[in-house]
């Protein structure tokens, strides 16, 4: 799976999808992200898909509550990219918020992995407090 403990930041997937995004200084990147999943409908998402929309979450989450500060604090040019992104609008945070629900409860190769270790209900709190924090 290539993480290396529960947190929203701490996996492979979510490391490549935050490199990615901050070469950008708007939510373009993570909006395309959420409409892919959407898009899936019914069908299987991808790990990397899935740490994806919760590093994501993590992050808005951060934004929405102006903590941005506290979440980058050992890597000041990661806060310096969150402190200048836009204030996030209801629309994208909907969105995002029926994403990691989606990631939850359904067909999801992330949430399959979590289930399979001893750390599935640390996992599974952690994107819970996201989406209390996105909402």
């Amino acid at each position: 799976m290539g993480a290396w403990d529960v947190g929203p930041l701490d996996n492979d997937g979510a490391t490549d999808f935050l490199a990615e995004w901050q070469s950008t200084e708007d939510f373009d990147h993570l909006d395309e992200l959420l409409t892919e999943v959407l898009d899936l409908e019914d069908s299987y998402v991808e790990i990397e898909l899935g740490q994806s929309v919760v590093a994501g979450g993590y992050i808005l989450a951060a934004l929405v509550n102006e903590s941005q500060e506290e979440l980058f604090e050992e890597d000041e040019d990661s806060e310096d990219w969150a402190m200048g992104l836009p204030e996030p609008d209801v629309a994208l945070l909907t969105k995002l918020v029926k994403c990691l629900r989606r990631i939850l409860k359904e067909e999801s190769e992330i949430r399959e992995n979590w289930e399979e270790t001893d750390d599935y209900e640390a996992w599974k709190a952690s994107v819970t407090e996201i989406i209390a924090d996105l909402t």
